[in-house]
């Protein structure tokens, strides 16, 4: 069911007449068009954990466009956000353990939970998001960042890490009324370069829809670091129907992320099927498919 039907007070009628919960579900926080440069611009992200990964995700979050709220005791936590944070323009702030400041809200948290190594230390993470969990904007979003069980080498450092994933999947069900979503990464020794594009599609709008979810970052792949912007930049995209309805807006998005576009409709729908093409500067190709005589 879209948005638009859950505003429509005709719909909110006819759902309490079929006896369905009021309200009706909370309304998404969705991203519209391609994929952006900074997709967490002026968002507050508030940063805890004692793990590995703070000069990689200072230069993640700053790079998108976060602001990022850093918890530690002293200022020597912001440490490894000062220079991104000033080539990004985006200066940390230092937020104190213990209970979060009146009044403050922020739209993300990210646990660096790299560093835990005994079933006592998952404390740590109860402790940096109890206290800000009501203060989570709506659609807000939480990601739990930890290594693969799989490369632990004592039974108890194994069991922490995999605490990891179910208390992740307990703290999204707890805030999923309002539209946020909680998600784990598993990164791999070595693959931390690889976190970024992961990290930024999860704090983003483009990931309401997913939620409890594991992702492993390892060495696997092979190749450049997947880019920010234009991400089908020098690709060519078929798309069948183009000339209307879902196979146009296909056509634009692909077309928006970098993809050159061929549109491919039937003869009869030449003129808006070139339209489409000649819209996007992609190609057009009229071929009905199911014609006995059409090219295989």
């Amino acid at each position: 069911m879209s948005d638009l039907l859950l505003e429509n007070q005709n719909a909110r009628k006819l759902i309490k007449t079929l006896g369905l919960p009021i309200p009706v579900p909370e309304r998404l926080a969705r991203a519209k068009g391609p994929y952006e440069e900074r997709p967490l611009d002026d968002k507050a992200v508030l940063v805890c954990g004692t793990g590995t990964l703070s000069a990689v995700l200072a230069e993640i979050l700053t790079k998108a466009g976060a602001n990022p709220w850093v918890v530690g005791e002293s200022d020597a936590v912001l440490e490894p956000y000062n220079g991104p944070g000033e080539a990004w323009a985006r200066a940390p702030r230092r937020i104190g353990p213990g209970e979060a400041p009146e009044g403050e809200r922020i739209d993300a948290i990210v646990f660096d939970g790299t560093g835990l190594e005994s079933p006592d230390d998952l404390r740590q993470l109860y402790d940096c998001i109890h206290p800000w969990i009501r203060r989570l904007n709506r659609s807000g979003r939480v990601v739990i960042i930890g290594r693969p069980a799989s490369e632990a080498k004592k039974p108890a450092r194994a069991a922490t890490r995999a605490g990891l994933e179910g208390f992740t999947r307990s703290l999204a069900k707890e805030i999923g009324a309002n539209g946020s979503v909680a998600n784990s990464v598993f990164v791999e020794d070595g693959a931390e370069r690889r976190l970024g594009s992961v990290l930024r599609f999860l704090l983003s709008p483009r990931s309401a829809f997913i939620s409890c979810q594991p992702f492993h970052v390892t060495n696997l792949a092979k190749g450049d670091e997947a880019p920010d912007t234009h991400v089908l930049g020098g690709k060519v995209a078929l798309v069948t129907g183009a000339a209307r309805g879902i196979g146009e807006a296909t056509a634009e998005l692909l077309a928006a992320e970098g993809a050159h576009v061929v549109c491919l409709d039937r003869p009869a729908d030449d003129a808006p099927c070139s339209k489409v093409a000649q819209r996007i500067g992609g190609s057009t190709l009229l071929v009905d498919i199911t014609d006995e005589n059409a090219p295989k």
